[in-house]
């Protein structure tokens, strides 16, 4: 039976403890990585969820802005469909853009004036359970809940009402 030196023993209890350091570096990077992962996830979620809310505030936001001009902007009722209309002029012939909730999202319909509403054929916007219109004096107040079930509401001062 060999007898080790106490350099020898020096030097396997050194290896075991370099071992042990890179076991430990390892898990505890593994344990970085996936906390890192996590708030990332979290991260971009939380964007994306933003991001749908800012679409729908713009698009509403920029549709009645854009147009702000005296009795230019209206709500409209037709067949229980309650739209927010905008009316322009192309070429001396009035049409008009309504924008609504039908079949689950929120559509806009460029139509001419005298045309009759089919609110099926509107462009999808966004995902959207309903959509409500209001206009007190020159506030108005547009509501959509989305396709999560969550409230949006845009309020917007018409300048050419005041």
């Amino acid at each position: 039976m060999t007898r080790r030196t106490r350099s020898e023993q020096s030097h396997a209890i050194s290896g075991v403890f370099v071992f042990l350091l890179l076991g430990v570096f390892a898990v505890f990077s593994t344990v970085l990585v996936l906390f890192g992962a996590q708030a990332y996830r979290a991260t971009t979620d939380r964007t994306d969820a933003h991001g749908s809310d800012r679409t729908i505030y713009s698009y509403l936001l920029n549709t009645v802005r854009g147009d702000d001009e005296q009795g230019i902007v209206r709500m409209r009722s037709e067949g229980g469909v309650d739209a927010l209309a905008v009316a322009y002029n192309y070429g001396g012939e009035p049409y008009e853009k309504r924008v609504y909730c039908y079949d689950g999202y929120l559509r806009e319909l460029l139509i001419p004036a005298d045309y009759e509403f089919d609110p099926a054929e509107g462009e999808p916007i966004t995902e959207a359970q309903s959509f409500r219109v209001e206009m007190n004096g020159s506030l108005l107040t547009l509501q959509v809940v989305d396709g999560d079930g969550e409230l949006h509401t845009v309020d917007a001062v018409l300048r050419s009402m005041t």
